[in-house]
């Protein structure tokens, strides 16, 4: 080693020291963090505002169109109801003529309540039965389920009541008689019948024959 020295003094480095950090690095990270959580907290929160307001315009119109559907379903439950009294299909209206038949005309036995009911299709029969479009089937569809309640003089006379619809079996059948009360204003006897409503059967129309 020559007088001059080396070309690189290592006792007197000339290089800067490292800048201090008045705030950690992990200080920033935690502020990011808590920006962006704020972030997604108002975009959730004006989101949720905004299917809120769409909500309530919803049920405003339905609230709206709420009479319509009202008057709808009404005009649906009278035609549901009419149409069993069509003359293609006059089933409730003969079980009102039998049922007229066999009520005496004693001035005291009338009717309060009438309740006719189509009863649901028939079950699947096992095999070997008849199948669903069988003609025996077809008549069993068209049976209704009626309740009579109404007012007599006493209990004799529902009994003699129910004797009368025995006598016709073709149109009346499982006939039950349900506990009766005393009306101790009039004396009158408050009756019920439960019974199964066997239509006629229905003809078809005779064709002309070609001439």
């Amino acid at each position: 080693m020559d007088e001059t020295g080396p070309s690189i003094d290592f006792l007197h480095s000339r290089l800067a020291a490292p800048r201090e950090h008045r705030i950690p690095r992990w200080a920033y990270i935690t502020m990011a963090a808590v920006v962006i959580l704020i972030g997604a907290c108002i975009y959730a929160y004006s989101d949720l505002d905004q299917r809120q307001k769409r909500v309530d315009d919803l049920q405003l119109k339905i609230n709206r169109q709420q009479s319509q559907v009202d008057a709808a379903s009404d005009f649906v439950s009278k035609v549901t109801l009419a149409q069993y009294w069509h003359g293609g299909e006059a089933r409730y209206l003969a079980c009102l003529r039998d049922l007229d038949s066999v009520i005496p005309d004693d001035g005291q036995t009338y009717a309060t309540s009438l309740d006719i009911k189509a009863q649901p299709p028939p079950l699947a029969q096992a095999s070997g039965a008849p199948a669903s479009g069988s003609p025996a089937n077809a008549d069993q569809a068209r049976i209704l389920s009626v309740t009579l309640q109404g007012h007599t003089a006493n209990p004799e006379s529902v009994t003699a009541l129910g004797e009368q619809m025995r006598r016709n079996p073709t149109a009346f059948t499982d006939i039950k008689i349900g506990p009766g009360t005393k009306v101790p204003r009039t004396q009158e006897w408050l009756f019920s019948i439960t019974f199964n409503y066997v239509p006629p059967k229905i003809t078809p129309a005779k064709t002309a024959a070609p001439k």
